[in-house]
């Protein structure tokens, strides 16, 4: 389920979204894709060349002298450096998220757990949480953790979740 999509239809908003996102969220430090032969790279460089992405093709050999300080799996054949590849700082990009979702109209429940979740129709839905409050909304996300089963299990469902 993709948060933006179930926020809001508004695609100016999700836009500028977006660009927060980049903005604050990224930390540019170029990367790398490696490959055990070049047809398998190609899918790779047909996609970056669609998105006209900068990269740089080279072989184990080249990879390895122009960065001595990293090793490969021996089947590498092939090495992609990408220019603009990064990191996304998680903790701001929820925090991010959740005040676009909030903007947008979006209601945060924090520490609420869901004990019920009801068909009213097509359209709507029924959430019961412990405190025995009701909600009725046309769009949910839960985001349950490990208490899934106990969940999904008060509405007929399971799945095989495993805390690791």
């Amino acid at each position: 389920m993709n948060a933006f999509t179930q926020v809001s239809t508004n695609t100016t908003a999700l836009t500028n979204a977006s660009v927060h996102f980049r903005c604050f969220s990224f930390s540019k430090t170029g990367g790398f894709s490696y490959f055990d032969n070049m047809e398998e790279a190609q899918v790779h460089i047909d996609t970056l060349d669609e998105h006209q992405v900068p990269y740089d093709v080279m072989t184990r050999e080249q990879f390895l002298n122009q960065y001595p300080m990293y090793t490969l799996p021996g089947d590498v054949t092939v090495v992609l450096t990408e220019h603009p590849m990064g990191a996304l700082k998680a903790d701001a990009c929820l925090k991010a998220l959740q005040a676009e979702f909030v903007k947008l109209g979006g209601v945060l429940r924090d520490s609420t757990e869901v004990v019920h979740v009801e068909d009213l129709d097509e359209k709507f839905v029924r959430v019961k949480t412990c405190s025995e409050c009701i909600f009725t909304c046309d769009k949910l996300i839960v985001c349950a953790g490990t208490w899934i089963n106990k969940l999904l299990y008060s509405m007929g469902f399971k799945l095989d979740v495993k805390v690791i």
